[in-house]
């Protein structure tokens, strides 16, 4: 790796890398890699998960945490809008969901794509609690909304 980033004139900052392996074994005694750069060894730190471009990735590929914090981060936004605007109406509601509320439950989407039933029902479950701040919808039921 290190001849690599030679060859291309990149340089590699060794504290910021991190070994994830993509499996569902663990690895008994995993040694995990060593870099030598300037005579200077570095063993990189081997993680279960992390966090790169705003997508939070496992070594099971399984994104339930990543989907558990957009939805948090979606829950509070809501919360926001429902705090500060209190005369909305249909037009505003959109614009401000659509902005700040459905850009954060659709980023990478095509990366972490739910499949499982109870992440689909809780990215369902903000869009349904953000449709009741309407006063002019909340007497409906959530199909009429």
């Amino acid at each position: 790796m290190v001849d690599w980033t030679e060859k291309w004139l990149l340089k590699l900052n060794v504290s910021k890398c991190k070994v994830l392996r993509i499996n569902d074994k663990k690895i008994a005694n995993d040694k995990g890699y060593e870099i030598t750069e300037n005579s200077v060894s570095s063993r990189l730190e081997v993680v279960e998960s992390e966090r790169d471009l705003g997508i939070t990735i496992d070594s099971q590929l399984n994104f339930g945490s990543h989907i558990d914090d957009i939805i948090n981060k979606s829950n509070k936004i809501v919360g926001v809008i429902k705090r500060n605007f209190s005369d909305l109406n249909l037009s505003t509601f959109a614009m401000l969901y659509k902005a700040m509320v459905r850009s954060k439950l659709e980023y990478a989407q095509a990366v972490w794509s739910s499949y499982k039933l109870k992440h689909i029902d809780a990215i369902e479950a903000v869009q349904r609690r953000a449709t009741k701040i309407l006063p002019c919808l909340c007497k409906y039921s959530y199909a009429e909304r």
